[in-house]
């Protein structure tokens, strides 16, 4: 029932109550939603790891042979109290339409993380079961860590925050890493990505590394090291307090020109001859920017 109520959905907003007239040939809808939220108050020997990503199955033009792919990895471990508050979501839709040639195609991947943490760090003995480790209980010498990285393989564009090694940390943060892919049969794509770190943080004698990498996906024929375009690298040392909010936006979008008005009987523009062409251009159209005035 749900992929009907898409379908019918899309029909309507994407071209109009016409549309319900056109014959649907074959339409697919995957989607899928994830949510976790968590509270954990205690004190003890603690770690934990997340890894959440999206992938959609398109490739992505601004980067040939990448498809859109977020993700956002988080692991944090040590020895003290901890009181954390943590929200989680991920959700990926993709949808293709075919009405009787007429093709859309929506992707649409996203991964965001609201996190309250505070952590004390302090060795901890603990006592196991009633045999040697009862007498014999283990101790636990784990100064604190936290490593968060978001990733938009499409725009490639990465951010990460890590704090190392300290004795206390007390964090605020929201993270979030989407990447929107449209196309209706090539007359109108594009592509938006978006990609936000928000932090406030004090760290006791820690290090604290923030950063962020754009790569050059003007070359996909290299890595985002080579030439980026952003490459950010901030260390702290010692005590500190830390207000920071890094957002990267990519919006991409490219109309396809059409030549209605002279294309049913001829061909349309395309099969003009070159002399004729350029006073097309000239009359009608900024030449250096291909578009109509």
């Amino acid at each position: 029932m749900k992929r009907y109520v898409l379908a019918i959905f899309a029909l309507f907003v994407l071209l109009g109550f016409e549309a319900a007239c056109i014959e649907v040939t074959d339409w697919t809808v995957d989607d899928f939603y994830f949510t976790s939220e968590e509270s954990i108050d205690g004190n003890g020997s603690f770690a934990t790891y997340y890894n959440v990503q999206t992938r959609g199955p398109h490739t992505d033009n601004r980067l040939p042979n990448q498809y859109s792919h977020v993700k956002l990895k988080e692991l944090k471990h040590g020895s003290g109290t901890i009181n954390n508050e943590k929200l989680t979501t991920a959700e990926e839709v993709n949808l293709t339409i075919d009405m009787e040639g007429y093709n859309i195609t929506k992707i649409y991947g996203s991964v965001w993380m609201a996190e309250d943490n505070a952590m004390i760090y302090s060795p901890e003995i603990i006592s196991i079961g009633a045999g040697y480790y009862a007498s014999n209980p283990i101790i636990y010498r784990s100064p604190l860590t936290e490593k968060t990285s978001i990733k938009n393989y499409a725009t490639g564009t990465s951010m990460k925050h890590e704090t190392l090694y300290a004795n206390a940390i007390e964090k605020d943060m929201e993270v979030q890493v989407k990447d929107k892919y449209y196309d209706d049969t090539s007359s109108h794509r594009y592509d938006i990505g978006r990609t936000l770190m928000d932090l406030t943080e004090d760290v006791t004698d820690g290090t604290t590394y923030l950063g962020v990498l754009q790569g050059n996906t003007a070359d996909s024929n290299t890595g985002a090291w080579k030439d980026p375009l952003i490459d950010i690298e901030n260390v702290y040392d010692g005590s500190y307090h830390i207000d920071s909010n890094m957002t990267l936006y990519w919006p991409v979008e490219r109309i396809a020109f059409t030549s209605d008005w002279l294309s049913c009987c001829f061909g349309g523009y395309q099969d003009m001859n070159a002399k004729d062409k350029k006073w097309i251009e000239s009359v009608f159209f900024d030449a250096s920017e291909g578009e109509a005035f």
